[in-house]
């Protein structure tokens, strides 16, 4: 799967949850979005190979 992250984009082979997919990019769920397919996805959703993934980061500063 491609995932895109700010300006970065990652490429993973294998299928697996949001959850893990954040942890491989040292993200954390609490404050970061998953976006698969222009679905907005929960952490325990499976992505899978073929899927388009963008994580967006939740969090603003004020």
């Amino acid at each position: 799967m491609k995932v895109k992250v700010k300006d970065k984009v990652y490429q993973f082979n294998s299928k697996m949850r949001g959850i893990e997919l954040l942890k491989k990019l040292n993200l954390q769920p609490q404050s970061n979005i998953i976006i698969r397919n222009g679905q907005v996805i929960t952490e325990e959703d499976y992505l899978e190979p073929k899927d388009s993934v963008e994580i967006i980061n939740a969090i603003s500063g004020g």
